[in-house]
């Protein structure tokens, strides 16, 4: 059931088990995938984090992002399966990165 080796650069799924050759982000076969993954990591040039399946009680099963810069995690929310188009990733991939930037330098100490 998991797949966790999956691997999607840009709007191709790469390296995912029970996958026969490279899948586009957005057709019947990216979201049939879906439907069994547990985790894939995204990469595009606007940045990358681990996706996560996660489940609550009510509602069924989410998607999660995740990503870790200077030592702080950062999380955005991916939607319900249907909701992971290229768009959405890109979108969390910018959202992400954005977050993880180190804030500017600090003030210079009084004089």
């Amino acid at each position: 059931m998991g797949h966790t080796s999956a691997r999607v650069d840009g709007a191709t799924l790469m390296a995912a088990t029970n996958v026969a050759g490279p899948v586009t982000v957005g057709t019947p076969a990216w979201f049939a995938w879906l439907a069994d993954a547990t985790s894939f990591t995204f990469t595009s040039p606007s940045g990358s984090f681990m996706a996560r399946k996660e489940r609550r009680t009510r509602g069924g099963g989410y998607w999660q992002a995740y990503r870790t810069a200077h030592g702080t995690l950062h999380k955005a929310y991916l939607g319900k399966l249907e909701n992971l188009t290229f768009a959405r990733l890109e979108q969390t991939a910018v959202t992400l990165a954005t977050a993880a930037k180190p804030a500017g330098p600090p003030p210079p100490p009084p004089a």
